[in-house]
């Protein structure tokens, strides 16, 4: 099935995207990029996961497989969020099921042919009020409300970044960015093993709690921690030494500002950005000032943390690297 086909299959079934993501386990940001377009070429394995989701919803009884007849539409709240609008009529109902449904959706709206139906909506009325009132839910809360509770209970599968009590989700590497994470993350891994240092290299995904506060979780592509304190289970708490992030048309707006001042107010000593696209890398440097530089595709860049004696060759990295993202 062509991304086209589940396009029409979409716009038949009226599911949503967050429906979408929710049954095929691919994260919601890649979900909207594939169907807007953004993502010209999705991996295999995440069109297979799409491809089952309409596959598997093709029949009236996969559509609904609560044992109501009737068509699912969308419609559009004031918030622009956008919210499922059930119509049913059948004279079989299922009481629970609709207090459960109407819960979850707070405009849907039922349209009963049985006699259970001003009971349904009465109680369904109730049962929303409850829900909406109770904070046990991290989806009640607004962008800049979240917290790292909120963070662990999000499905494995999705993998996001949390700044300042925002979520952001983050698309699958491309093999580009990749290829730029392995180049020079074997550089960094290579000189401190032979120099005998101890500091330490990660790439992503690794959780950093930078301001160690509950509203920030970030996963930078490449970083070197040198306090061996900063690490335990399996999170880096505090500012590492030096951050690398590899950008796209996606995050970097995110990395060239959200991030670089989150950087440097958390203490990171230094900070690249590293663009395949103008195949060039920006340095930042954190002290009393922030000294920036930028260097070309035929540059060397030096390392500053480890004053020059360690070293990227962007010709080599970029040749390496490939075509652009």
């Amino acid at each position: 099935m062509t991304v086209e086909e589940m396009k029409k299959r979409k716009r038949e079934l009226g599911f949503s995207y967050e429906q979408i993501s929710e049954r095929s386990g691919v994260p919601l940001g890649t979900v909207q990029k594939i169907f807007g377009g953004v993502t010209k070429a999705p991996r295999y394995d995440t069109l297979r996961a799409l491809e089952r989701v309409f596959k598997e919803s093709t029949t009236p009884e996969r559509q609904n497989p609560y044992g109501y007849a009737g068509q699912k539409s969308m419609e559009r709240t004031d918030e622009g969020r956008a919210n499922q609008q059930r119509q049913y009529a059948s004279g079989e109902e299922n009481l629970e099921q609709c207090k459960r449904e109407s819960g979850t959706h707070p405009q849907v709206q039922y349209q009963y042919g049985g006699e259970n139906r001003q009971e349904c909506v009465r109680e369904s009325i109730l049962y929303r009020k409850k829900e909406s009132s109770s904070d046990s839910g991290f989806q009640k809360k607004r962008q800049g409300e979240y917290t790292l509770e909120d963070y662990y209970a999000l499905p494995d599968e999705r993998r996001v970044e949390l700044i300042n009590g925002v979520f952001y989700d983050m698309a699958s590497p491309s093999s580009v960015h990749q290829d730029i994470s392995m180049f020079i993350s074997n550089i960094l891994f290579n000189f401190i093993r032979e120099n005998k240092g101890g500091c330490r290299v990660y790439s992503a995904p690794l959780d950093v709690q930078l301001n160690k506060d509950n509203k920030t979780m970030v996963q930078p592509d490449i970083l070197v921690v040198c306090k061996k304190e900063n690490y335990r289970n399996g999170v880096i708490y505090g500012a590492p030494d030096f951050v690398i992030e590899i950008l796209s048309d996606s995050t970097r707006s995110k990395d060239m500002v959200l991030k670089l001042n989150k950087y440097c107010e958390a203490g990171v000593r230094e900070y690249w950005t590293v663009d395949p696209k103008r195949k060039e890398i920006t340095v930042f440097t954190f002290g009393e000032e922030i000294e920036t530089k930028v260097y070309g595709s035929t540059s060397v860049v030096p390392v500053g943390i480890y004053e020059g004696r360690c070293s990227i060759d962007l010709a080599e990295l970029f040749a390496y690297a490939g075509a652009e993202e």
